[in-house]
């Protein structure tokens, strides 16, 4: 997944005019210039989203929305339409946003075991992988949790340039991802896994969750090692994610 683009099939929510290349760190000008900060991307469900943040630039990949947020002084505020120059193209925006989140947050990976016997904050240093680090595919009992070294939003690492990639080859397949909530991602091996059962925990979690963004997803994800597509997985079948912006 080196790029979203390459992955999923583009659909423009605004026109947007033709605007140069955007910075890695995507920093504020013009108008920007009073709220100062990084644009970064943060994930809601379309069910707050929809009423909450309408006039906000994003990429939406079926009920999960990655909204656009401005980002200065550790608070982060919506980015909306307003605020716009009017040659800045949106997707072009979006997607770079999206780069620099993923600079500004890494992610971070750990078997969900860890996860339960040392808490959250857990006390690993944050590091992602390196090229020839698969130790923690064969250790991890065959489900991961992924987050961010900032877990609050750390369910948007699974859309960071790479990242599906990089997991589906460390396990040496596909890869199914269950969006528990807007921190946290649960992945697993398709050969180890069940959709339906999968289905039936996000439902469990819809339950009895007070978090409005829980889960983040309705949906169980499939990302295919091969041939580097994403979909969902619904009775039984792949069906690959548009991806609106």
């Amino acid at each position: 997944m080196t790029c979203l683009c390459r992955v999923l099939s583009f659909k423009k929510k605004s026109e947007g005019g033709c605007a140069g290349p955007v910075l890695q760190a995507v920093r504020a000008k013009s108008m920007r210039q009073d709220i100062g900060g990084a644009l970064i991307l943060y994930p809601h469900n379309i069910r707050t989203a929809e009423s909450r943040l309408q006039d906000v630039p994003s990429i939406q990949i079926t009920d999960i929305v990655l909204a656009l947020y401005s980002y200065y002084d550790g608070k982060a505020m919506p980015f909306r339409y307003n605020m716009l120059d009017k040659d800045d193209d949106v997707p072009e925006l979006l997607v770079e946003a999206l780069q620099n989140t993923s600079v500004m947050f890494p992610p971070r990976l750990k078997p969900l075991r860890q996860f339960l016997f040392e808490g959250p904050d857990g006390t690993d240093s944050g590091r992602f992988l390196t090229e020839d680090d698969d130790s923690i595919f064969h250790k991890s009992g065959g489900i991961l949790l992924l987050s961010s070294t900032v877990i609050t939003g750390g369910a948007a690492a699974f859309f960071y340039p790479g990242v599906a990639t990089r997991i589906a080859e460390g396990f040496g397949e596909d890869i199914y991802a269950a969006f528990v909530s807007s921190d946290d991602v649960l992945i697993h091996p398709a050969s180890r896994a069940n959709p339906e059962a999968i289905l039936q925990a996000i439902a469990e979690v819809r339950r009895i969750s007070t978090d409005e963004d829980a889960p983040l997803s309705n949906f169980v994800f499939c990302y295919r090692k091969d041939s580097k597509e994403l979909g969902v997985i619904q009775c039984g079948d792949f069906i690959e994610t548009p991806l609106v912006m």
